[in-house]
């Protein structure tokens, strides 16, 4: 098997690197590339959400992606909620029925492979440790409230 290097030499008299001596015509049309001989049939893409409703009914991830990071709308007769009252909803959900159930289908058996069944077991533990965190959160939150009341009426 013959060596490329010297085949190479063999049938031209440039070097071996070639960049020394620039690119060709041809390599210069073939990076420059081709116009968009119609742009208005593949326009480039817009960062911004298309007005026209897609045939789902809820809004998914794309639309969240490429808008502006969402802000929470209030309703305009109750006004916005204060944190501990969503914290407060959020700690009961967090230990509400569905998880429970959750966790008895999973130590039931129900999840073939013991593998899989680990990690969710394990992510529940962490769902209870989050409700716990929360809901402790939530009684210092009391707590302050209750000696900011107690100071101001004196």
């Amino acid at each position: 098997m013959a060596n490329n290097l010297t085949s190479y030499n063999r049938f031209t008299t440039l070097p071996q690197n070639i960049s020394q001596y620039g690119a060709t015509t041809e390599e210069f049309a073939l990076q420059r590339g081709q116009p968009d001989p119609d742009p208005v049939l593949s326009p480039m893409a817009s960062p911004k959400a298309a007005n026209n409703q897609l045939a789902l009914g809820r809004s998914g991830s794309d639309k969240l992606r490429l808008t502006q990071p969402s802000e929470p709308v209030f309703n305009p007769y109750e006004g916005p909620r204060p944190t501990l009252v969503l914290s407060r909803n959020a700690v009961a959900k967090l230990t509400g029925s569905v998880v429970g159930q959750l966790h008895e289908m999973i130590q039931s058996g129900f999840v073939g492979d013991e593998n899989l069944q680990g990690q969710m077991e394990h992510s529940l533990q962490r769902v209870s440790g989050l409700a716990e965190f929360l809901n402790y959160q939530n009684q210092l939150t009391d707590t302050i409230y209750a000696r900011t009341l107690s100071v101001s009426k004196g």
